[in-house]
């Protein structure tokens, strides 16, 4: 039982709801389409209506494989409490949302963000004013701005380089860029010796392996035999970064060349395009490449910012930090938010670690939950919960030091979270695909920046595929806001994660799907795993001990849960009576 799930159902659970404030009521016409009506009156957070519906459960303790599969199913957690809402019967429609890492594209916006916290991270400016950085000019004779901006802009997009064409090499700083002399111009403005100090590494990596092997019979051999592996390395490294490096420097107004001895030498456009390097005038972008989102916590070597990844434990450094994020931004006062409260919230989990094997059938960190810590300066200024799954990255919650606010860190904190994601598939941990930000509600406007992330899915509650975000809004806008079918007409069932959460999704399907469900449903009905009294069960032996109308009680709940799990979850994860 050490590795299984194990479960407790705590049934339909009503609460008020912390979006509308419990100002939206759920109204049917005559024909069942839903419809909100809305209050104009303000509630009291004590006296909100109950319209907040869900079905919960209690998870003693979770595989990530099975948390996963839940996830993927419509629910979520908080601690150790696992819910599903009720889109029939809530005010406020919750739907899942996924984003597919792969594809995703970064708005400008984003990149405005990443660009403030690389000023911020920056070593060699510990004063630095974002506010006064949206516009840079640099002239000739202001040759420490140049060399501070372009130098560091172009060594920031090399690191991003090598993460993402050779990642192995990723830790490697021995690499400098420098300004060229007046005499050597011709050559660029900035050159770099990446490509060698690669080359050599690999070649060095090379010769301890052959010697190790006793290939080497004398000196002369090992040196002829090093110079070639360090010839081949240079030409390969050439070859795989030559058209990688201009498509990525190509939005950041520099060109490159790589030279046959493998040097990379660069020039800086002024707005004409001229490539003489006299003068540049020009509001600054962000480093970026056109395709990604640039990989902060190696921006740079000596930077202030580090963001550290450590299992979830019980610190009065993250406690008072909430407690401060929590009176600032959501208006709570400390004696709201105690420290028994905080860990159940973000520090206790269901989840079971799982440590890394070493290889690629894990991520570097395993599985399980996480805190992301962010440290300017060696201060915490912000924490991340995340839950680390075998194909998600889940966002449990986000909380920051509110003096930091004007940093959009909530937004950088979901750039670094998706590169996170994105730099497990190019370490070798391929299965790793999508970021989860917990749910999302169409109309309300706090719940709008999760659909900023583009390509985006919502899950649709009577066909249990992802649908893509736009399309899915289309739908929504077209009934009013609210809608349990976002898949189009033609698009089919997902017969293994479809669940039916309620009696209003049920009656959507067609008769033949209902009776295929039903079918599964009493088919798994007598393999749920039940943990009555200390002992390991199923169905038919509890009816043994128990008379006809509870039995049948026992029944009518357990085909419930099924209905809410799906029928191939249910066998596995252990029901607790």
């Amino acid at each position: 039982m050490n590795k299984r799930s194990i479960v407790q159902d705590l049934g339909v659970e009503k609460s008020g709801c912390g979006y509308c404030g419990g100002n939206k009521q759920v109204v049917s016409d005559k024909r069942g389409e839903q419809n909100v009506s809305s209050s104009k009156h303000t509630v009291s957070k004590r006296n909100r209506p109950k319209t907040r519906v869900a079905h919960g459960m209690w998870a003693h303790q979770l595989t990530v494989e099975d948390y996963e599969e839940l996830m993927t199913r419509g629910w979520r957690r908080s601690g150790k409490y696992v819910y599903r809402p009720d889109n029939a019967e809530s005010c406020c429609q919750q739907f899942a949302i996924r984003l597919d890492v792969e594809n995703f594209v970064p708005s400008k916006s984003q990149r405005r963000v990443l660009k403030r916290m690389e000023r911020v991270s920056s070593s060699f400016d510990k004063d630095y004013d974002v506010e006064r950085s949206q516009q840079v000019s640099v002239s000739q004779e202001d040759g420490n701005e140049t060399r501070d901006y372009v130098l560091e802009d172009i060594r920031n997009c090399l690191c991003r380089l090598v993460q993402e064409t050779v990642c192995e090499e990723a830790s490697l700083w021995g690499w400098k860029v420098w300004r060229n002399s007046k005499n050597v111009s011709k050559l660029g403005k900035y050159s770099s010796n990446l490509i060698l100090v690669l080359a050599e590494r690999r070649a060095n990596e090379s010769m301890e392996d052959s010697v190790n092997r006793e290939y080497l019979a004398t000196e002369t051999d090992a040196k002829q035999k090093r110079q070639v592996a360090f010839s081949r390395w240079k030409d390969y490294y050439t070859s795989i970064l030559k058209d990688a490096a201009k498509n990525m420097f190509a939005d950041l107004h520099i060109d490159c060349t790589i030279t046959s001895n493998g040097f990379i030498n660069f020039w800086k456009q002024d707005d004409s395009g001229n490539q003489n390097g006299t003068r540049v005038t020009k509001k600054k972008d962000a480093m970026q490449p056109s395709h990604g989102i640039k990989k902060e916590q190696v921006a740079t070597r000596n930077s202030r910012l580090h963001i550290k990844l450590e299992l979830p434990k019980l610190e009065d450094e993250s406690f008072l930090l909430f407690q401060r994020y929590q009176q600032a931004v959501h208006n709570e006062s400390p004696t709201e938010n105690s420290k028994e409260s905080f860990s159940r919230f973000l520090v206790d989990t269901p989840l079971i670690f799982v440590e890394p094997k070493g290889d690629r059938t894990t991520p570097s960190c395993g599985f399980g939950t996480f805190h992301m810590k962010y440290y300017l300066d060696e201060r915490l200024i912000a924490v991340g919960v995340v839950d680390v799954l075998p194909h998600y990255l889940s966002s449990v919650y986000f909380f920051y030091d509110p003096s930091y606010g004007k940093f959009s860190l909530g937004v950088y904190s979901a750039l670094q979270e998706i590169e996170w994601v994105r730099m497990q598939s190019l370490q070798g941990y391929s299965a790793m695909q999508y970021y989860c930000m917990g749910f999302y509600i169409h109309d309300c406007p706090k719940m709008r920046y999760k659909g900023e992330y583009f390509p985006s899915q919502l899950r649709c509650e009577v066909t249990g595929q992802w649908i893509q975000l736009e399309v899915a809004r289309t739908i929504l806008n077209k009934h009013n806001g609210r809608a349990l079918r976002l898949a189009p007409d033609d698009f089919p069932i997902d017969e293994y994660y479809l669940v039916v959460p309620c009696e209003r999704v049920f009656s959507l399907l067609s008769t033949y799907d209902k009776e295929r469900y039903r079918r599964l449903w009493h088919e798994a009905l007598v393999k749920v795993p039940l943990w009555f009294h200390g002992k390991l069960l199923v169905l038919d032996n509890l009816k043994q001990s128990l008379n006809d109308k509870l039995s049948l009680h026992i029944q009518s709940v357990l085909l419930s849960y099924i209905g809410k799990v799906g029928p191939q979850l249910s066998t596995r994860m252990i029901y607790v009576l």
